[in-house]
């Protein structure tokens, strides 16, 4: 069922200095888009089974925003060993939750990509911006726009590189990290969370989702398809490439934490 309406004269507070999204009380509101209702639908699979890991859909208001329940976050660090390992006990239980998951039949998803065999649902967004924590670890997952269908270890592989992270020193550096980490143990580490036993490939399959999302961005971006023509704009082809450059330049390394 559709509610609409909110409380009258509560603040709009942005959640972003580029996202549309705003809070008001103990809400979150954003436009409605083409995929807002298969988006709902997965959201509202989630709430009805119990996993409570992602917000709850509220309904449409009277500006024709979809509404949500806001999940606040304490201030942390997100790149500890607690934290990732965190990360992939709640991504597992995600997949665990959405398995059962039947899309409605004129489902439209924000990412252009079919399902079908050796294909999951997922959140396909996977990382620290897009979590909450609590006691410095996440517990739910937010900003669902680009939910749906995708190859199966999309979603780990995208965790992965956000949280290992599979980037260069000047990134970790840039995050907070002192001095760039051991990725190779870190990738490790996470798989052993999420329960990742079959690492066969894995490396092949993380080059894989980098070229193919730099492609995807580039295309979609030159296209003009929201946001991937927002995000090319801001230069994030350069960053992609370099991320690509250094796990081509490191593959043998992380290979050998995988045996």
């Amino acid at each position: 069922m559709v509610q609409r309406g909110c409380i009258v004269g509560e603040e709009e507070v942005p959640l972003g200095m580029e996202s549309p999204a705003v809070r008001v009380g103990d809400t979150v509101r954003r436009p409605r888009e083409p995929w807002t209702p298969s988006v709902h639908a997965l959201l509202r699979h989630l709430d009805k089974i119990g996993f409570d890991g992602a917000p709850r859909v509220l309904g449409i208001d009277e500006r024709d925003r979809e509404v949500l329940t806001y999940l606040p976050s304490e201030p942390t660090w997100p790149y500890t060993e607690k934290a990732l390992v965190g990360m992939a006990h709640l991504l597992r239980r995600l997949h665990t939750s959405l398995d059962g998951f039947v899309a409605p039949a004129d489902a439209v998803w924000a990412l252009p990509r079919g399902c079908g065999p050796g294909f999951r649902f997922g959140h396909n967004d996977v990382g620290p911006p897009n979590a909450v924590y609590a006691d410095g670890v996440p517990y739910a997952f937010i900003d669902w726009e680009f939910a749906g269908p995708a190859p199966d270890l999309h979603d780990v592989i995208c965790a992965a590189i956000n949280v290992a992270p599979l980037r260069p020193d000047h990134f970790c550096r840039a995050v907070g990290f002192s001095e760039p980490p051991d990725r190779g143990a870190r990738l490790r580490l996470f798989c052993d969370a999420y329960g990742l036993t079959d690492r066969s490939g894995l490396v092949d399959a993380v080059e894989t989702y980098m070229r193919d999302d730099l492609v995807e961005l580039v295309e979609l971006g030159g296209a003009g398809v929201r946001p991937f023509s927002r995000f090319l704009a801001r230069g994030e082809d350069r960053h992609l490439r370099w991320d690509l450059d250094w796990v081509v330049a490191h593959r043998s390394e992380l290979e050998r934490a995988l045996e």
